[in-house]
């Protein structure tokens, strides 16, 4: 990591040689060209390659992850909004097996403190190094994970879908979900295109996705995506979800 001189961007930094990284004060450009191509801003300190962040590549998606870990002030209230009220379903629920996709290093839960089963999922395993209990690489090269079929009531993914989510994994979570399980997801930053065709691989793994829009509007466009099997399932999350969103 180095300070980016070229064209006097002497207020940023190149993250593992993929991410720029501003350091300056106020907001800057939306667009900004390194290295001869644009890059798009995001989070308000780094750029991306892409402005459609389902279209970046594994390794600038890990990349960007681990720089805003790095630069964790950047991560502000709407994550902490959003993990809070997943975890207000999750008590409602009162799952026996939990999983956690895209858990980098700061996962819901302490393994150690929980009543459930709790496994932590990432792309890039590494970022799981500090976390206790049961952990697993999930990325689109690998998306096997070790747990029974239809062993999982809940699984959840913070701030995870406006990257790419591969068919593999898709498949994957339908094996492990229970006949009464959810999956419960945050979803921002995608296009409606891009939106409807992720609905549409979960539709032909067996899965229907119930979109309700946040009535807090955290962030861009943003919804809370119910994944299931049952539609029992998904109107006991949906009401526990509406009363979260309300209390926290």
């Amino acid at each position: 990591m180095g300070h980016i001189n070229e064209n006097g961007c002497s207020s940023y930094t190149m993250f593992e040689e993929r991410i720029p990284v501003w350091l300056g004060e106020g907001d800057p450009p939306k667009v900004k060209e390194f290295f001869g191509a644009p890059h798009y801003r995001f989070m308000n300190k780094f750029y991306v390659s892409n402005a459609e962040l389902d279209r970046l590549s594994m390794d600038e998606v890990i990349s960007l992850c681990r720089a805003r870990d790095k630069y964790s002030a950047s991560i502000g209230s709407p994550n902490d909004k959003v993990k809070a009220i997943f975890r207000s379903v999750t008590e409602g629920l009162s799952p026996l097996a939990v999983v956690e996709i895209g858990a980098g290093s700061r996962p819901l839960y302490d393994g150690k403190a929980t009543s459930f089963m709790y496994l932590v999922l990432d792309a890039d395993f590494e970022s799981l190094s500090d976390c206790d209990g049961e952990k697993a690489e999930f990325s689109g090269d690998s998306s096997s994970v070790d747990v029974a079929g239809g062993s999982i009531d809940l699984i959840l993914a913070v701030f995870v879908f406006q990257f790419e989510v591969y068919e593999s994994q898709v498949k994957e979570v339908s094996r492990i979900l229970s006949k009464e399980g959810v999956l419960l997801a945050n979803v921002y930053r995608r296009t409606q295109k891009s939106r409807l065709q992720l609905i549409d691989v979960f539709r032909r793994n067996g899965l229907t996705v119930r979109a309700e829009a946040d009535p807090q509007n955290l962030c861009r466009d943003h919804e809370y995506w119910i994944v299931s099997k049952c539609e029992a399932a998904e109107e006991r999350v949906l009401k526990l979800l509406t009363n979260s969103i309300q209390r926290v």
